[in-house]
């Protein structure tokens, strides 16, 4: 694991729970109680992520995080024709910390320089 992404992952997961609560807040006077339920979507997909990012890495887990970012893309889709873009900030950065995720599966690659074959 890269020491950015060590790194990354818990501050993106803390904007985008940030987010989803001032979110919640701002959209309170316009939409009323649904604002807890916007909010509540997004601040839910955001600690499943967090949970899923705070375990060991496994395929499963990086695979479930992303279907749930890509579920709550699809809700953005559908939240544009209301609240507008609102919810677009705290989508990407789940998206990057789970790509993050995804990063450490893979494992690190030899030291530049050194050669994979040994003669």
């Amino acid at each position: 694991m890269s020491w950015h992404s060590s790194r990354t992952i818990p501050l993106l997961l803390t904007a985008a729970g940030l987010w989803s609560v001032g979110l919640t807040a701002a959209l309170r006077g316009i939409l009323g109680d649904g604002a807890y339920l916007v909010g509540g979507l997004l601040l839910g997909a955001t600690t499943l992520v967090a949970v899923l990012a705070s375990l060991p890495p496994r395929p499963w887990w990086v695979a479930a995080a992303f279907v749930v970012v890509g579920l709550l893309g699809l809700v953005n889709l559908l939240g544009m024709l209301t609240i507008g873009i609102l919810m677009l900030p705290a989508t990407v950065a789940l998206a990057t910390a789970v790509v993050l995720m995804r990063e450490r599966l893979t494992p690190a690659s030899p030291a530049a320089g050194a050669r994979a074959d040994s003669m």
